[in-house]
């Protein structure tokens, strides 16, 4: 992919079939791309980026999209190398690499010619084979210290130097998801992901998150890919996706505790 605008789509069960390939889901190799409110799953390469890869492009951005269950050799969710990447709100887990970097990998990085930020994000549950636990690899030079903020990821990998005093990151704390092994990744009012982003108003504004919803919905955005937005439980059964007229949220149904 050389340029362009990828937007609200699902991209699945993508597979190369030689080593010289990367991005099962996405393949950016120059000009100027945006990735918006994308699902990426399911794909298999035997080189880079498993889910998406970004090489020597002018700027490549990546908001509000799940990147899951992805596998590569190297940067099984996501693998980056001499580009200019800004990765905004996404939620990237359960991806596999065969040797580093199972959520992101940082490659190739020899100047400091190229700016990367990762912000707002959950990195959460990603492996690979060399380290097991892995959802940040960097194997280039220098090494991205300032290139997370605001995410929340429960390990900071051991070739990769993360600022956790003053930039916003939340290390080592899950992010309580409401059901991680069928597949949603919205969370309850109490994970560490809520109102915790940094809010970027540039693109934020007018936007919304991959459910549907509005974005900044109590002053500041959440981490991740999903808006926390109330689930409904009544008589224990907990219904999704309420919509609430005039923006007024009931705390009780017929006496039973409502909002999680």
């Amino acid at each position: 992919m050389s340029g362009g605008i990828v937007a609200n789509c699902t991209i699945r069960s993508n597979q190369t079939l030689t080593a010289s390939y990367g991005g099962g889901g996405i393949d950016v190799l120059s000009g100027v791309v945006t990735v918006m409110n994308c699902i990426i799953e399911y794909h298999t390469v035997s080189n880079y980026g498993g889910g998406i890869n970004v090489e020597g492009c002018t700027s490549t951005k990546i908001r509000n999209c799940l990147i899951r269950n992805n596998k590569a050799q190297n940067g099984g969710g996501l693998h980056i190398s001499v580009a200019n990447v800004s990765v905004a709100n996404c939620t990237i887990v359960g991806n596999y690499a065969g040797t580093v970097g199972g959520g992101i990998n940082f490659a190739n990085f020899s100047d400091s010619a190229h700016t990367n930020t990762i912000v707002n994000c959950i990195i959460f549950n990603n492996t690979s084979g060399s380290w097991g636990l892995d959802n940040l690899n960097d194997t280039g030079n220098p090494k991205h210290y300032y290139a997370l903020g605001y995410c929340c990821t429960t390990q900071l990998s051991y070739n990769i130097q993360v600022d956790t005093s003053g930039r916003g990151n939340i290390a080592n704390k899950a992010p309580s998801f409401i059901n991680y092994a069928g597949g949603n990744y919205r969370f309850n009012r109490t994970s560490p992901c809520f109102n915790s982003g940094t809010n970027q108003t540039d693109w934020m504004n007018s936007v919304v998150d991959l459910a549907g919803y509005s974005r900044v919905r109590f002053g500041r955005v959440d981490m991740g890919a999903y808006e926390w937005y109330p689930r409904i439980k009544v008589n224990g059964v907990a219904y999704e996706n309420i919509r609430f007229i005039n923006g007024v949220e009931t705390y009780r149904i017929n006496g039973t505790q409502g909002i999680q």
